[in-house]
């Protein structure tokens, strides 16, 4: 919210701790095991109808039942994520540019719920989207001589980590992943940035190393991809446990050197390298000389975050 606009600021700082807590509650209820269970059942009555008693019993011991491997740990759920110092100033006299990149359908775009007078919502991608939505559209196309050839993770990379070359009239910009529903004033986020780049901590890991290995035990890229991945950081001295950080929500001063210069290297591994951005982005810290703690500012759990909420992912 811009400052100069005369809103009584206690007023407008205690209504949107009050969405906070209203978002709070709806994830906890929707995280929980109760629900779960229920929204399971309700989702499969046609086969609890067929299987009878021995059908829903099957159902409910999936879900009270942890398995080893799961794909979707409820870990990250159960973590807290609110700041020690945590003292929200929702004002700020700067415009903010919060957009999201979907290319080829990967998510579907989440409409928000929220949009204070500083804060304009872009939305790059290759699909038309309602006229009445507060998000704006920025056509992929217009910048086909830049993306020409690339992939649709290409594509969606290059504008996450280049908000310089599509929001040069904005001092901020703050990119957040496309599963991601905007519930209350991400103004908040620019005041805790301490350099020119913030995110959340990895609610999981401290360790690059580690996370690699997570990401070769759920698959989630080539077996030989990671193992190269770990061979290169460890060729480039990246130390273990030097911090790790979830890139699904990004708050920059994208136009300050600092920022163009890690974005670029960022890109750089990106393209040369495994194709997971979070295992190349404590390198191009270190190699810039910027402690991770000094990037993880914004919580230490982007999954419990009051400012918005984490939906699925469409694929």
């Amino acid at each position: 919210m811009f400052r100069h606009t005369g809103v009584d600021e206690e007023w407008y700082t205690v209504t949107m701790e009050a969405i906070k807590k209203l978002n709070r509650e709806k994830r906890d209820i929707v995280h929980s095991k109760d629900y779960k269970v229920g929204h399971s059942i309700e989702s499969k009555k046609k086969q609890v109808k067929k299987g009878g008693v021995k059908e829903a019993v099957k159902i409910l011991k999936k879900h009270m039942k942890f398995k080893k491997g799961k794909k979707y740990s409820m870990a990250p759920f159960l973590q807290s994520g609110r700041r020690k110092d945590n003292n929200p100033d929702y004002f700020c006299e700067d415009k903010i540019a919060v957009y999201t990149c979907i290319v080829g359908k990967y998510d579907g775009l989440q409409e928000p719920l929220f949009k204070p007078d500083n804060v304009d919502y872009y939305a790059i991608t290759d699909f038309d989207i309602p006229e009445n939505s507060l998000w704006k559209r920025i056509d992929v196309s217009d910048y086909d001589d830049i993306l020409k050839d690339m992939t649709p993770v290409l594509k969606n990379r290059y504008f996450k980590m280049h908000p310089e070359k599509v929001f040069k009239d904005y001092k901020y910009s703050i990119y957040i992943d496309g599963n991601i529903r905007v519930c209350s004033d991400m103004t908040e986020y620019v005041n805790y940035m301490k350099r020119s780049i913030a995110t959340f901590k990895h609610a999981q890991r401290e360790c690059v190393y580690q996370e690699c290995m997570a990401n070769l035990k759920m698959s989630k890229v080539p077996a030989e991809d990671v193992k190269e991945q770990i061979r290169y950081l460890k060729k480039q001295n990246l130390p273990e446990n030097y911090g790790l950080a979830n890139c699904n929500v990004i708050v920059r001063e994208h136009n300050n050197p600092e920022c163009i210069s890690c974005m670029n290297m960022w890109w750089e591994e990106f393209k040369a390298h495994v194709k997971r951005d979070q295992l190349s982005f404590p390198l191009v810290l270190m190699k810039n000389d910027i402690p991770m703690k000094d990037v993880t500012v914004l919580g230490t759990n982007v999954y419990r975050e009051d400012s918005f909420e984490v939906v699925d992912h469409i694929v």
